[in-house]
């Protein structure tokens, strides 16, 4: 697909007459970009935006300007004095310290037949025998308190993602193993 200019019906390229007004208006140093191309318009109706212009004057070899310099009659610089500011003496409210750890309940051994939208589904049955589940009211996620803490680590997401593997591994050897044998 050939290059399409933003001057319908005219060629891509900059003429000399263009380039030279481009250089001229820039030289004089009372316009912004964007005045450039307004003023080009006007007097050879070829449109051009703000960044054509910066380009074309960049690939002309100009003299770039500084951001945020415009330029204007310089005025005296006015020393800014600047009063340090106290310090807040707020009081400082006492952390309160975190429970280390949380007391494991005894499980209430349900089945999962037994198990309703608030109760605990950590599996807690030993090896050999039906799979049961804590039963206590859920706190966080589908655990209650003691068990969330077992399976989610705050330490950091590897810890974390390496304790759900290692615990649907053991859920499995549980339910699967016991499967194996039946048949």
């Amino acid at each position: 697909m050939p290059f399409q200019s933003h001057n319908p019906g005219r060629p891509s390229d900059w003429t000399e007459e263009q380039s030279a007004l481009v250089l001229k208006l820039d030289a004089e140093n009372r316009l912004s970009r964007l005045q450039i191309a307004h003023e080009i318009e006007r007097q050879t109706g070829c449109i051009f935006s703000r960044n054509a212009i910066i380009g074309k004057l960049r690939r002309l070899g100009a003299p770039m300007r500084q951001v945020g310099i415009w330029p204007r009659a310089s005025a005296p610089k006015i020393p800014r004095i600047v009063e340090p500011k106290p310090p807040r003496n707020r009081p400082r409210k006492p952390k309160q310290p975190k429970p280390t750890t949380i007391a494991l309940l005894d499980s209430l051994m349900l089945s999962f037949n037994d198990l309703t939208p608030i109760t605990c589904r950590y599996p807690t049955s030993p090896e050999g025998l039906p799979i049961q589940f804590c039963g206590h009211e859920i706190d966080r996620g589908s655990y209650c308190a003691a068990h969330y803490k077992i399976c989610y680590h705050a330490s950091s997401p590897v810890n974390r993602m390496t304790n759900i593997r290692r615990h649907k591994e053991e859920l499995l050897k549980k339910v699967l193993k016991p499967a194996c044998e039946a048949a």
